[in-house]
């Protein structure tokens, strides 16, 4: 009956195997699609960086025939981007009195008399 049972094992050990296969298929197919994805995605995003870049230089060259200063223009927007970004972040920063309430120390005072200084009197 030893026989029955470790061909059991064998088996069980076989279809799992098989199982585990099937999964590593899936796996890999599904990597060579996330990669195929990536190089799609990267050379739409050359492409999107070659047009802007064109746009920008078309931008300025018609800032420049309007006499606008294109650069002192984004450097404003780039000031002012900052600038609400930093608001944005003191939003969520605590106020003075809420900063106050949690970073208080406890002075020690009590309405109690203290048990030391009442030695030392006497």
């Amino acid at each position: 009956m030893g026989f029955g049972d470790t061909a059991k094992k064998i088996q069980t050990l076989a279809d799992r195997a098989e199982h585990l296969i099937a999964q590593l298929k899936d796996v890999r197919e599904r990597v060579i699609e996330l990669e195929e994805g990536i190089e799609e995605t990267n050379g739409r995003v050359n492409e999107l960086e070659n047009d802007s870049e064109k746009q920008l230089v078309l931008l300025k060259a018609i800032a420049r025939e309007q006499g606008i200063d294109a650069d002192e223009v984004l450097a404003e927007a780039a000031i002012q981007e900052a600038e609400s970004e930093n608001e944005v972040s003191e939003d969520d920063e605590p106020s003075a009195d809420e900063r106050g309430a949690e970073t208080a120390e406890p002075t020690g005072e009590t309405d109690e008399e203290d048990p030391v200084e009442d030695t030392i009197e006497n």
